[in-house]
């Protein structure tokens, strides 16, 4: 079974990473595309986008892009959150 993020969590996420003084919720996938476990990220100079979504073998990463005046830095969000929020 291919893995599907939710439609309509996902719309919310990008409609909120458009507004870059809001507060952000990242969501981890667990199983079959269900957006669940919440990291918050507040960002305030950040310019979020959610590209090549994937998954590992286990379905819990979801690999991004995120870009700050112009330098764009590509990796796991999980891995990013515990470094700069945790």
């Amino acid at each position: 079974m291919k893995n599907k993020f939710d439609s309509k969590k996902l719309s919310v996420l990008e409609l909120l990473s458009k507004n870059l003084s809001c507060r952000i919720s990242f969501k981890i996938v667990h199983n079959v595309g269900l957006l669940d476990s919440i990291l918050d990220l507040v960002e305030n100079d950040y310019a979020i986008r959610i590209e090549n979504k994937e998954m590992d073998s286990e379905g819990q990463i979801i690999f991004y892009k995120l870009s700050k005046k112009g330098v764009t830095y590509f990796g796991n969000l999980l891995d990013f959150a515990k470094k700069n929020y945790l």
